[in-house]
């Protein structure tokens, strides 16, 4: 038998160095080796829902809280989707599901008000594992009544109202089966940020490692973006036909998950610290996932993390919203969301 060329032996040796600092630099950006250190700014409150708050948003005209929720360790993706809203001052819980004639299984949700007054609720709904839709509806007197349904999306997670029918929403994958496994371990910059105008869609910004949350500043002026498995915040100048010019990214020190944006501004962050521990409890209600919530500038500039958890209060935080000194954080899938003083 011959024996292996010198040469050989090192491009053999050099190969299998090279695929080990890939995997330690993989391990790293998913946390792995990270020592979580539970520290909070405020006092907080588990509000009790159906499994999966995932997303929150507050509501403009009133201290009230829109809560979307969906089971998604059911089999099949046939688990409960609500619909609630959380009365701040009073600590009251409503069940505002709309009645529709198809599933309702919400994950990101925007609540837009037009400068006429004019209140647009806008949802991203699995209807089935293949089915994704984001839903319009319009406020009528409390209710909510659906307006458009914009069908055939890919992966829709998060949703940001531009106007009355223009929106932008995130497709975090590409590819599925072996391929969307592949596609999440080398954090393959292949997904896409939608603009939908008038029904008609088209790809806003492309390129992305997982784009997940989107959100839009007060005047829509500025787009705000998060790529978790490319571990991004990023800012987007938007011009009047709702094209996007890159204004700044940064590079976080977790897997963030949804943006939200306060009255002042400023931008806050829900992120995984611990992606591996996340993907175990997704499949494991016991199994502790740490969050974190990270707060930035308009401009990019890290102002602090202002809490972090290693599970024990929430796992899995999915969105951190803040206005006037209360601040409110989703999960993804607990059967609680906080509500933080």
């Amino acid at each position: 038998m011959r024996r292996p060329s010198p040469t050989a032996l090192w491009l053999g040796a050099g190969a299998a160095l090279g695929a080990a600092m890939f995997v330690w630099v993989r391990l790293s950006e998913v946390g792995m080796l990270l020592r979580i250190t539970p520290h909070s700014a405020w006092s907080c409150e588990r509000i009790a829902v159906t499994p999966g708050p995932e997303d929150l948003v507050f509501d403009p005209d009133a201290d009230a809280l829109w809560v979307a929720t969906f089971d998604r360790r059911v089999p099949g993706g046939a688990g409960e989707g609500r619909l609630y809203r959380y009365d701040l001052d009073r600590r009251t819980l409503e069940d505002r599901t709309p009645a529709l004639d198809f599933p309702f299984h919400p994950h990101g949700v925007d609540l837009w008000r037009s400068p006429e007054g004019e209140r647009v609720l806008a949802v991203v709904n699995h209807r089935s594992p293949t089915d994704h839709s984001v839903e319009l509806f319009s406020d009528q007197g409390g209710a909510w009544a659906l307006r458009r349904s914009v069908t055939g999306l890919r992966s829709p997670n998060d949703v940001a109202i531009a106007g009355v029918d223009r929106f932008y929403v995130t497709e975090d994958h590409r590819t599925s089966g072996a391929l969307r496994l592949l596609e999440e371990f080398a954090a393959g910059q292949w997904s896409d940020l939608l603009m939908v105008d008038e029904g008609r869609r088209s790809v806003a910004l492309g390129g992305l490692a997982y784009p997940n949350g989107v959100q839009l500043s007060a005047d829509g002026a500025t787009l705000y973006l998060t790529e978790t498995l490319g571990r991004r915040l990023r800012a987007l100048d938007v011009s009047p036909d709702g094209s996007l010019r890159p204004r700044w990214q940064r590079d976080l020190s977790a897997a963030p998950d949804n943006v939200e944006v306060d009255e002042t501004g400023a931008l806050w962050v829900a992120a995984h610290p611990k992606l591996l521990d996340f993907l175990a409890h997704a499949s494991d209600p016991g199994a502790r996932s740490p969050s974190s919530v990270l707060v930035y500038s308009a401009e990019g500039e890290a102002l602090e993390e202002r809490w972090l958890d290693d599970g024990t209060l929430l796992s899995g935080a999915s969105t951190a919203a803040h206005r006037r000194g209360i601040t409110a954080i989703g999960a993804v899938f607990e059967s609680a969301f906080l509500v933080c003083r």
